[in-house]
C-alpha cells in the first residue's frame, strides 16, 4: 500500500469513530480550543519540535475530526487539506491554504461548527507564508486542534487518541526536535537569505505521512526519501489545496527564489 493510500485509510482511527452520537455540546469555539495565551506545560510538550514535526501531528488530528464528522457535514477538503499539509512540507509555495470552503465558525449545527472550527486552525498551521521562515512553529494552532478534536470525540474514544497522540508526539520528539539555537534578531543578518539560512533547521526536514500510523513500527532510516515519495504522490491525486507548477513558478519568480 502507497504512502498516500495508507494515511487516507486512516488505519489508526477506530472504524466506528464516527458511529458514536454526537453527544458533545457547542456553545462557540472560543469555549473548547483551551489556552490562547497562557503557555500549559501540555503545550510545551506539544512545542519544541520543528515546523515540520508539527504541520504533521496537526494534519493526523484533522484525520480525527474529519472522520468523526464525515457522516454528519461535508469533510472531503479536510481530507485533501491533511494530505497537503504532507507535500506542503517540501515547497514554500505548493499549497495554497485559502483554496477550500472558508467562513466564519457558524453558531451551529454544532457538527458544522466544530468542523469549521478545525479547518480554520489548520489553515493557520499549514500557510507557509507564515511558517516557511520563521523562527516559531504552530504550536498554539496544533493546541486548539488537540482540544477541539477531543471535545467532539465520545468518550468511548478518547483514550484512544490519547494514546495515538502521545506515540505521535514521541516519534517527532526523536526526528524532529527543535534545534536549541536562540531566536536571531534580523538585524544580524546580512539579508534575507541569510536570515532564511538560519530558520531552516527550525522548519526541519520533511516528515512521511507513515509518522501519524501507529499500527506499524516508524522507521527514521529513510524518513526524509518517504516524505518525498508522499508528497511527489500526493501532488498527482485531485486536491483542490495544491497549486501548479505554473502558479508555483510565478510565487517563486516574484519572491526572487527557486521553486
Amino acid at each position: 500500500m502507497s504512502l498516500v493510500a495508507s494515511l487516507l485509510t486512516t488505519r489508526f482511527i477506530p472504524e466506528d469513530l464516527g458511529a458514536q452520537p454526537l453527544d458533545f455540546e457547542w456553545k462557540a469555539a472560543e469555549y473548547y480550543i483551551g489556552p490562547v495565551e497562557e503557555i500549559t506545560p501540555f503545550i510545551k510538550w506539544l512545542g519544541n519540535k520543528t515546523t515540520c514535526g508539527v504541520q504533521s501531528i496537526c494534519s493526523g488530528v484533522m484525520l480525527w475530526g474529519a472522520r468523526r464528522l464525515e457522516a454528519h457535514v461535508p469533510t472531503q477538503h479536510n481530507f485533501e487539506l491533511a494530505l497537503a499539509g504532507f507535500a506542503g512540507q517540501t515547497n514554500r509555495f505548493l499549497v495554497d491554504v485559502q483554496a477550500g470552503p472558508m467562513q466564519k465558525v457558524p453558531e451551529g449545527p454544532k457538527a458544522l461548527a466544530a468542523m469549521v472550527a478545525m479547518n480554520t486552525q489548520l489553515r493557520r498551521a499549514l500557510d507557509m507564508d507564515e511558517w516557511w521562515i520563521n523562527y516559531f512553529q504552530p504550536v498554539m494552532e496544533l493546541s486548539h486542534l488537540v482540544h477541539l478534536a477531543r471535545h467532539i470525540i465520545h468518550a468511548s474514544h478518547r483514550e484512544v487518541f490519547d494514546s495515538w497522540l502521545a506515540e505521535v508526539v514521541g516519534r517527532v520528539d526523536q526526528i524532529a526536535p527543535k534545534p536549541k539555537t536562540p531566536e536571531p534578531d534580523i538585524d544580524d543578518f546580512r539579508d534575507l537569505s541569510a536570515f532564511a539560512d538560519y530558520i531552516a533547521p527550525h522548519r526541519g526536514l520533511p516528515l512521511p505521512p507513515d509518522i501519524l500510523d501507529t499500527t506499524e513500527p516508524f522507521r527514521a532510516e529513510g524518513a526524509e526519501a518517504r516524505a518525498v515519495e508522499a508528497a511527489n504522490a500526493i501532488r498527482l491525486t485531485p486536491n483542490r489545496y495544491l497549486r501548479t507548477e505554473a502558479e508555483i513558478a510565478v510565487l517563486a519568480a516574484d519572491s526572487g527564489e527557486q521553486p
